[in-house]
């Protein structure tokens, strides 16, 4: 029998033009700052290339992020509507910026803690929002973001990290990111997404 389908909702231009473009400008001038992305292993982050390649801002959005914050806190109760989930307590909102080149992937996770992870944090993420946004033009293909059932079976929904557009669904939900081809080997030609944790106080 199938899984039930975990409920997602897509928002498209989802930032005003001017602030998706300071966001892009921030990106490309940032180059230097990324650093290999991991996964996190019994509380600790671990590079994983076969399990996980990526990078991410280790500065976060820098001076981006008072805005960022805004957005995000004012978005909260539609995108907890589109993934299901009742408005909660905000105990903090993680906000990582990640750049996808050629040959990028993450296999299937989900992306609330569990087991001995879990114990460490304060928080748990119950909210996932993925925002995408690149130069133009578009430099990469691939990079879905494909959605699992809940109880196992194959993908049920494939995201394309289309521009402006933003993804919401619960951090339970099972996901992966496909493999991205970015022929140039550009930075600037990557697949470019926030990645929008909402947690509450465990």
């Amino acid at each position: 029998m199938a899984g039930l389908i975990p409920r997602t909702q897509i928002f498209e231009n989802f930032l005003a033009d001017e602030l998706r473009a300071e966001l892009l400008d921030y990106t490309l001038a940032s180059e230097n700052d990324y650093v290999a992305s991991g996964v996190h292993i019994g509380g600790e982050e671990r590079t994983r290339d076969h399990y996980r390649i990526a990078a991410y801002h280790k500065d976060g959005l820098g001076r981006l992020k008072k805005k960022f914050r805004i957005v995000a806190e004012d978005s909260f109760e539609r995108l907890c509507e589109g993934a299901g989930l009742r408005p909660f307590k905000i105990d903090w909102i993680e906000i990582e910026v990640a750049a996808h080149g050629d040959g990028a992937y993450f296999l299937p996770h989900i992306d609330t803690y569990t087991g001995r992870g879990r114990g460490d944090q304060k928080s748990d993420r119950l909210l996932t929002a993925v925002y995408y946004y690149h130069r133009e033009p578009k430099g990469f293909s691939g990079g879905n973001l494909e959605i699992f059932p809940f109880g196992g079976g194959d993908v049920c929904q494939s995201i394309e990290p289309a521009q402006n557009r933003l993804a919401c669904f619960s951090s339970t939900v099972l996901h992966q990111v496909s493999r991205v081809s970015c022929p140039s080997g550009k930075f600037a030609d990557n697949r470019f997404a926030l990645n929008i944790w909402y947690h509450r106080a465990k």
